[in-house]
C-alpha cells in the first residue's frame, strides 16, 4: 500500500463492492493454503490496485470477456 494516505473522489460503496468481489473470486478459485496477493499504488493522479492470487485462473481466451480497459473520461 502507498505509505502515506491517498485521497479518493470516489463511490465508497461502488469501490467496496468491487474489491469485495475480485477477493471473494480469487479465494473461490484458490485451493486451500494458496496465496491472495493485494496491492495498491500511486500512479500519478491515480491510485492502481491489484489482485493476484495463485488459483486455477481464467483462461486466456476469457480475459477479453471478463475485463476490459476502462479510462476516465
Amino acid at each position: 500500500m502507498p505509505p502515506e494516505p491517498v485521497p479518493l473522489d470516489a463511490d465508497l460503496t461502488r469501490l467496496a463492492q468491487v474489491l469485495m468481489n475480485l477477493l471473494t473470486n480469487a479465494a473461490k478459485y484458490t485451493d486451500q493454503g494458496g496465496h491472495i496477493w493485494l496491492t495498491a499504488q500511486r500512479e500519478g493522479d491515480h491510485v492502481l490496485i491489484r489482485v493476484k492470487d495463485n488459483g486455477i485462473g481464467i483462461p486466456a481466451d476469457m480475459l477479453p470477456r471478463v475485463f476490459r480497459d476502462v479510462h476516465p473520461g
